[in-house]
């Protein structure tokens, strides 16, 4: 339930789309996401609400689902997989895929460091991750003539997702365990981060590829032969 509740349902690249909209000054767009999200959660928390009703007499420990935290390298497998399926849900052509990867497997190392090795919190170690992913992705996208968004989102997808934060505060908001709303305004900042970091590293990527663009092709012009 937990799986299927994360990969289909969950509105978070619509959250991060909302964010990124309201930085970039497209109000209309985000206030259009903001009431598409909102339907969205109200509706996952009356379905959860509802199940709890109907499980009210269950044992608190069977309501709990805990998500064990893998070791970086195969958290960078699974953030690999995760940025080439997500590109291959999206339709990406095949030379997208090896870059896909290539995103999420940058995303899921930076976090990864930031958070296991550093010890930031989770919302700052994924705002920077997210930085670092929209700066290469801005300054790759325009030599691979593909729009950066298309590197950014299968990134985010693979590595940098709070899906099992939100879903966790979702199922004990409606099943009324203590301590959901810390989960879930932990889950929404950490969201709303990868939003404020991939506008951010974006435009410090595009900005460096067009400042250095023009020098390395002058150069490559003048070059004889």
């Amino acid at each position: 339930m937990a799986a299927a509740n994360m990969v289909l349902l969950l509105p978070i690249l619509s959250v991060v789309s909302l964010a990124e909209d309201a930085i970039s000054g497209f109000r209309a767009m985000a206030a259009g996401r903001l009431i598409s999200v909102g339907m969205f959660l109200a509706a996952m928390v009356g379905g959860v609400s509802l199940v709890g009703f109907l499980l009210r007499d269950a044992d608190v420990d069977a309501r709990n689902t805990a998500f064990r935290a893998l070791p970086l390298v195969l958290s960078l497998v699974t953030s690999a997989v995760g940025a080439l399926g997500n590109a291959v849900f999206m339709g990406g052509p095949p030379r997208l895929l090896p870059w896909a990867m290539g995103a999420g497997v940058l995303a899921g190392l930076v976090n990864g460091l930031l958070h296991q090795e550093l010890g930031l919190a989770t919302p700052l170690a994924v705002l920077g991750a997210a930085a670092v992913l929209g700066a290469a992705a801005g300054a790759v996208a325009p030599v691979l003539r593909i729009p950066s968004r298309s590197l950014v989102v299968p990134g985010i997808a693979g590595a940098l997702l709070p899906g099992p934060d939100v879903y966790r505060s979702l199922l004990q908001y409606g099943l009324q365990v203590p301590g959901a709303g810390g989960y879930a305004v932990l889950a929404f900042v950490t969201t709303a981060a990868i939003g404020v970091g991939t506008v951010l590293g974006n435009h410090l990527g595009g900005a460096a590829q067009r400042r250095w663009a023009p020098a390395s092709r002058g150069s490559s012009a003048a070059r004889p032969g």
